[in-house]
Order: structure tokens, then sequence, then C-alpha cells
């Protein structure tokens, strides 16, 4: 996963970079892997036809203009509330060994990110978006 953002925006963003960069770590460290790039093969693997996979763009918060990308930027700061402490303190505390004090502020240095209207940062979605069916 990586974020981005089209603006700058990113550079000031610096608590959800490093979130992600840590958590990219601690996913090699257990050996987890995620590819958009394989997921059309691995899907056909499974049995399935017909496969398209979308590729969207998620805001992490919500900053942009548009209203459905706005709508959909709220929701994921929704799911942040939570969600950065879910994965984090995980993969943190126990994948790479951080205490529990400095785990939470990369947790909640990344969620103030995201709250920060001024950070125009989003991630590409792929899996949660594919339309397949299994054959008849």
């Amino acid at each position: 996963m990586r974020i981005r953002s089209d603006n700058g925006t990113l550079a000031k963003a610096g608590g959800m970079v490093r979130y992600i960069e840590l958590i990219m770590e601690a996913m090699a460290k257990r050996n987890l892997t995620y590819s958009h790039e394989t997921l059309k093969q691995d899907l056909k693997n499974a049995g399935f036809v017909d496969i398209e996979v979308i590729k969207v763009k998620l805001p992490l918060g919500p900053w942009p203009k548009d209203p459905e990308l706005k709508k959909a930027g709220a929701m994921a700061l929704l799911a942040g509330e939570t969600g950065y402490h879910t994965y984090g303190m995980h993969f943190f505390t126990r994948v790479l060994n951080m205490s529990s004090e400095e785990a939470d502020e990369v947790c909640r240095k990344a969620y103030l990110g995201a709250c920060n209207k001024n950070n125009h940062v989003y991630c590409t979605q792929y899996a949660s978006s594919v339309y397949t069916s299994t054959p008849t």
C-alpha cells in the first residue's frame, strides 16, 4: 500500500507516511504480501471468471471538493478512527517490538494527519472493487 498526494501535501503528512512505512515493514517481516498486479491472476487461479479489476482513488480524509470523493474520504476517516490503532498496535508491538507508547504515538500521528484537511492524501484501492463471477 502506498499513499500519495497530487499537490505536494504528502510531505506535510509525515505521520501518515511513517505509519504506512512501518506497516509495510511489519508485513514484509511476516511475509504477508498483497499485490494488485497479481490480483486478477490470483482470482483466476481460485476459479473465478469474467474478472474486472477497477482502480479507485480513495481519499484518506474529507478534503476533496467532489461530493462523492468527500463522502468516501469521510468514511475512510471514520474507519481510521479505530483502524490506525487496530492494525498499528498489532504490527508495531508484536512484529516490530515497539513499546506500546511508541506504537500509540505513531498511530495517533497517522490519524491526526488524516484529520487535517490540508493533507490531500489518498491511496489507490483495487481489491475492494473487484467484480467477478464463478463459472456456471
